[in-house]
This record gives structure tokens, sequence and C-alpha cells, in this order.
């Protein structure tokens, strides 16, 4: 399907690509397009069914309910929005691009076919976005009501119309239109919000639009005005939006580090995995904790990053720009505190430290005797007591008193 680098710029028929970038910054946007497949399934006047630009990440999807008598879905191999057409300058060639096309109810009357989005759709950005086409509309008429998110009617304004066109005037011409000029195109009351064919069968008659709210539901009643017609219906994406961001620990013992390995995933504005051809948009942090997701419709997501049964959440929008700071902090174990060996002193032996005084014995003080001395009577006089006295101080103990005995009785038999 065909994809734009820019507005405006067709650059031909690609597959749809999204870039999933691991471990690394920002890369250069990459554009992806592509238009609705259908499915319709049931029975006159209660038929369901599906719609959904697949490979466009959170590109529109949802289911339907029709009225119409036999909805069928066309492969567009012969019915087609060539390259040169307003709607395709934006979105791509529709060429082999399959389309719903409805008619009117039992007994020609007006048919109604209700879409209902699985997420509110797209917003628009630059040539990023999603819009619708009506084709054939010219023996009949379509009125167009929509709701918003929280279930707000939609003005006709915000229906975002773009213009009227005939898509036979297109190269190549699609094989379903005639010969001649192909003037014929439909005309918008926003009154009414109400594109209107100028009542006689012919072939080409279109208009587009894109929404300048995202919607929520669709509803498109259909009313023939002559003849038997039919109107058909493209939808169509393109995305190229992109966020990057950083998962860290979110620990309080220290700075925040990146975690590696962690989980990245994207949810969508009903809280659904956006998915690119029916698989969940993923991605794994390398070792510097960065993550990156590119080819993104514009709009409204959810980011969530996921390790070890923990995990986190953060909004972003990439309406009006491509985030490129999406921090998300998942817990970390704490680190450990620091050991410090803890150990109980054996007290050591409480050290005595011996006297070092030697304890004497104090000798008896010199007291006068009262008991007469042996020698008591020689010359009248009795022995100095300062003799014995002062021996007894200058030897210790008992032997003192004994030496100045032996002492004195020696100089009592001198004199004698």
């Amino acid at each position: 399907m065909a994809v734009r680098a820019g507005v405006g710029a067709l650059v031909g028929i690609v597959s749809a690509s999204v870039l999933l970038v691991v471990g690394a910054g920002v890369t250069a946007a990459q554009t992806s397009g592509g238009y609705a497949s259908w499915s319709v399934a049931g029975e006159e006047a209660t038929w369901t069914g599906s719609l959904d630009v697949a490979t466009v990440a959170s590109g529109p999807a949802g289911t339907l309910t029709t009225n119409s008598r036999t909805p069928t879905v066309p492969t567009g191999a012969s019915t087609f929005l060539g390259a040169n057409t307003p709607f395709a300058t934006v979105f791509g060639s529709s060429e082999s691009e399959p389309y719903l096309q409805i008619r009117y109810t039992t007994g020609t009357q007006p048919s109604t076919t209700v879409i209902t989005f699985d997420a509110p759709t797209p917003t628009q950005r630059g040539g990023l976005g999603w819009g619708f086409a009506l084709g054939d509309i010219d023996a009949d008429e379509v009125t167009l009501t929509a709701t918003t998110t929280g279930g707000a009617a939609v003005t006709a304004a915000q229906l975002g119309w773009q213009g009227a066109f005939n898509f036979c005037n297109a190269s190549p011409r699609p094989g379903s239109c005639p010969g001649g000029a192909a003037t014929d195109v439909p005309v918008w009351d926003p009154d009414t919000s109400t594109l209107t064919g100028n009542g006689v069968d012919t072939a080409g008659a279109s208009g587009w639009f894109r929404p300048t709210v995202p919607l929520t539901s669709l509803t498109l009643e259909f009313t023939p005005l002559s003849g038997l017609p039919v109107f058909d219906l493209w939808v169509a994406a393109a995305g190229g939006t992109s966020l990057a961001g950083v998962v860290r620990c979110a620990s309080s013992g220290g700075s925040p580090v990146p975690i590696e390995d962690a989980e990245v995933a994207l949810l969508d504005g009903a809280g659904d995995p956006v998915t690119v051809n029916g698989e969940p948009l993923t991605a794994t942090t390398g070792s510097d904790g960065a993550f990156s997701f590119d080819a993104l419709a514009p709009g409204a997501y959810t980011v969530t990053a996921s390790r070890d049964g923990a995990s986190v959440e953060e909004q972003v929008d990439t309406s009006s720009a491509d985030p490129t700071d999406v921090d998300l902090a998942l817990p970390c174990d704490e680190p450990p505190p620091p050991t410090t060996a803890t150990t109980t002193p054996t007290p050591a032996p409480p050290t005595t430290t011996p006297p070092t005084t030697i304890p004497t014995t104090e000798a008896p003080a010199p007291t006068s005797s009262t008991t007469a001395s042996p020698a008591a009577d020689h010359a009248g006089g009795s022995l100095p007591v300062t003799g014995l006295a002062g021996l007894g101080l200058a030897v210790v103990g008992g032997a003192s008193i004994a030496a100045g005995a032996s002492l004195a009785l020696a100089t009592r038999r001198r004199r004698t």
C-alpha cells in the first residue's frame, strides 16, 4: 500500500513497516500506511462485521452493524481511488485495496450503518492520521453523525470535510469508470452534515473527510434519491510518529541506573495492546535501558514496562510532537547495607600492680624501763636509753633488741 514521506508527497506502494529500536536512541521517523480490511456476515437487514487498518500501529479498527441489503466487500481491482486523487495524495492509492459497499434497506428505504471503534481514532498531525472517503454519491445522499471520547456528539466542522472529487479523473483510470470526462461531484451541507449527489446515476462522484477529533463511533444514513444506488466507503491511515525513553531503577539507595531486559509495551486509548498486523508491539531494553517505537499513528498511548513481576506505566501523546524523554522507574532491590564486622572483645584479666612499698614493722617507740636492769647498781647509773634506741632503729625487728642487749652487756663488763 502507498505511503508518503510528508504531506502531499506520494512515494508509491510499499508494505507497511514498524521499527522497534532496542537499547538505542531516537531514529529518523518512518512512515507506514494502509487501508482498512473489512468483513461482513449475517443476513438481510441484520449484518455485522469489522474493519481494521492492521498495518498501522493504533490505526482505526472496530465493529459495524448495518441493515443494508446485501453489503459487499469488493477487492478494489476495478473501483479505486487513484494515486492523483486528493485522498490518495495523503493515504496512497487504493488500487487492489478492499472497501465496503452499502445499499438501501428493505423497500428502498434509508439504511443505517454504525461503526463502533475499538479505541478512539488517531488524531491528525500533518500528513499523518486517518480519514475516510465516500464514493459513488450521485443518485443518493449520506448523512453523517459521530461521537467522540466521553460520548459527546461531533459537530459538522469536527468531521473535517476536505472536499469533493471524482475518482474517474485518475491515471490509471479505474475500470468501472465509463469513457469521457468525469465532472460529477457531490455537495457537502455542513448544516445537516449531509453529502448529496445530483440525483442522476453517474460514476466516480466522491468526497473525503479527516476528523479533527478522535471518533468513538461513526453513523452513516444512506438515502436513495433515484433508482437503486449504492455507495462506497474507504477508511485509511498513515503513521509516522515515534516515542522513546529509558527504563531506570527506582531504588532509593542511590542514583537511578538503567535497567536491562525490561519488557516495554504500548496500550491504545482503550487500554488494549497496540498491534501491527495482529502482533502486539513490544521491545526489550538494552544495557542502557533505552527503548523506542516508530511508525505510530498520532494519538494518546500508555507505555508500560515490567520486569520480575513489577510494572510501571506512563501516559504519552504523539499528537503534536514525538516524546523522547519517556522515563519509567521500576522498583529495584535496595542495595544491602555495608557489612561491618561487630565483635565483642574479650576483656583482659584485670592487671594488678603489686605495691611498690614494702610493708615494714615499725619498731616500738623507746620507753623508760620501770624494771631495774641487772647493771643498775653499777656506779649508781644505768645504760643510756639512747644507746639501745639507736641500735634498735638501725636494725629491723627483734634482732636489734638482741644486738643492743649484747652490746650493753659487753660494755658493762669492760667497765667493771
